[in-house]
């Protein structure tokens, strides 16, 4: 039978609940993929080249992150010495070893990467309002 810990070992009630809301977006992020290659997206609106290259630049980046931001904190974790447990499912994840000098790298990488992701998400959110403002076209209105 399994033991738990005692209260004063355990997150708080708020780190608790925001831990599950980002495990639920992030798990909506993954069917969104999954829709859209089921799906697919609209046509592209005309515009230069140059714009339609970076849209899809910017979209490829954060698919990137949706996979490689998870993958390098189950790689630091693990390289830390621990296996990733998912809470009562009873399942753990161990991909690498423990390794210090890894740990340190893929710890530097999951900040790099992570801190990179809001300057994407940023510029996406930008982008966005730029079409809708300046550009005036109906990018912004095909996805609200």
């Amino acid at each position: 039978m399994a033991t738990y810990p005692a209260a004063t070992e355990r997150y708080t009630k708020p780190a608790v609940f925001f831990h599950w809301v980002i495990f639920l977006l992030v798990a909506l992020a993954y069917l969104a993929i999954a829709w859209r290659l089921w799906r697919g997206a609209p046509a592209e609106i005309d515009s230069n080249a140059l714009l339609s290259f970076l849209s899809r630049l910017v979209h490829l980046a954060l698919y990137l992150f949706i996979f490689v931001q998870p993958l390098l904190g189950i790689l630091m974790i693990n390289a830390g010495g621990h296996p990733v447990t998912l809470a009562r499912l009873d399942l753990q994840i161990t991909l690498v070893g423990p390794d210090p000098a890894a740990r340190k790298f893929l710890k530097d990488a999951h900040v790099l990467v992570g801190n990179l992701f809001y300057w994407v998400i940023g510029l996406h959110a930008l982008a966005a309002i730029a079409h809708h403002v300046v550009f005036r076209d109906n990018t912004l209105r095909r996805m609200i």
